[in-house]
């Protein structure tokens, strides 16, 4: 699931960038907010992901305590495979955040240059 997302992030990324290469009458407010909304929504939208995950491991968490015949081991068991799970969403939410600013990156160097053409 979170590598699908994270090609549809990379795609609406370039595609971003050939929306501004099209556009060239953004001006720099105009771009720095832009980049600074994208890169607010990708934040809030991580943010909102990774709490409903932990919601749902403290769920199984809470259910497996419950169960009578869990023991002190297979608990441990679970959160251990819960934090591996939360480490690798960050590392994920991570890669994601490095793309985003790259891709703002080139779009301010691609603005740039447009600029000195003028």
């Amino acid at each position: 699931m979170t590598k699908y997302f994270f090609l549809s992030i990379i795609l609406g990324l370039l595609f971003s960038i050939s929306v501004l290469a099209q556009n060239s009458d953004l001006t720099w407010q105009e771009l720095k907010k832009q980049q600074t909304e994208e890169r607010v929504s990708l934040e809030n939208m991580q943010k909102e992901t990774l709490n409903k995950m932990v919601e749902v491991q403290k769920l199984q968490l809470d259910t497996m305590k419950a169960e009578s015949s869990a023991n002190a081991n297979d608990i441990l068991l679970l959160v251990e495979k819960q934090t591996l799970e939360r480490k690798e969403i960050a590392k994920v939410y991570s890669e994601e955040r490095i793309k985003l600013l790259q891709t703002h990156a080139e779009e301010r160097k691609l603005f740039l240059t447009n600029e000195q053409k003028k």
